[in-house]
């Protein structure tokens, strides 16, 4: 695994990390990414990856408005990258009727929740866990975050999550509690990293770890061991690794 002497430049700073190595690199060039959703964090998320070199970006999402203003955004450091970024209006959420979802899903490696509604965050759970694509997730909104990686075989499925910590305090969306892009640019940061982790295969993804965010008090919160439930007919009949 080579890079090509272009891009050893253009990521030299990536490289000079300690555990980052060009065949990291190289994965990264790789990889396929599903966003589902265009606001403020898939904004944050995606120009993550025009940064750091990702091979293929696609974001779907249900009002082609939100598409376009997104487009517009990404569109200076699309221009100066190489990543394969595409749009996709999709209806409904989270990916569509039918073979939609198959599509999609088989075309990416990794899945990044993008979502306001908490039905269609479980309805994505659902999906990544029937094919088995890990999922970056964030709920909440405002000034109050919970992030989590789903691995499918590894982790609990985001319905499992939620029935082990009562997370009724967290469970608000954005519209209800309005928006900070500081605060939108922490979280969609920290997605960005965890897809860097898995598909570039760098450290140690927070899989089976939740965290939460409060951006207000400043208290951050760590909790650990959250494995599949064997229990659960999506997450608990699946091994790592099959």
């Amino acid at each position: 695994m080579t890079l090509e002497e272009g891009k050893k430049n253009r990521f030299s700073e990536q490289l000079k990390l300690s555990g980052f190595a060009e065949e990291n690199q190289y994965r990264l060039a790789g990889g396929r990414l599903l966003i589902c959703g265009a606001g403020a964090v898939a904004q944050v998320v995606a120009l993550n990856m025009l940064n750091v070199g990702l091979g293929s970006v696609k974001i779907v999402a249900t009002e082609q408005s939100a598409l376009n203003n997104l487009a517009l955004a990404l569109a200076p450091s699309r221009a100066e990258g190489d990543t394969n970024l595409s749009f996709e209006l999709v209806s409904p959420c989270p990916l569509g009727e039918g073979n939609k979802a198959e599509e999609l899903l088989r075309d990416c490696q990794i899945v990044v929740d993008g979502l306001s509604a908490w039905p269609e965050k479980l309805e994505l759970s659902d999906i990544c866990m029937q094919y088995r694509k890990p999922l970056v997730h964030a709920g909440g909104g405002g000034l109050r975050y919970q992030l989590f990686t789903m691995v499918p075989g590894r982790s609990a499925c985001l319905r499992c999550l939620l029935s082990m910590i009562d997370m009724e305090d967290f469970t608000h969306t954005r519209k209800e509690e309005g928006s900070l892009y500081a605060m939108d640019s922490l979280v969609g940061s920290y997605m960005a990293l965890e897809v860097v982790k898995l598909v570039g295969k760098v450290g140690a993804s927070q899989a089976n770890e939740l965290f939460k965010i409060d951006g207000l008090s400043g208290e951050m919160e760590i909790i650990r061991g959250l494995d599949r439930n064997d229990d659960c007919p999506d997450c608990g009949k699946l091994r790592a690794g099959q």
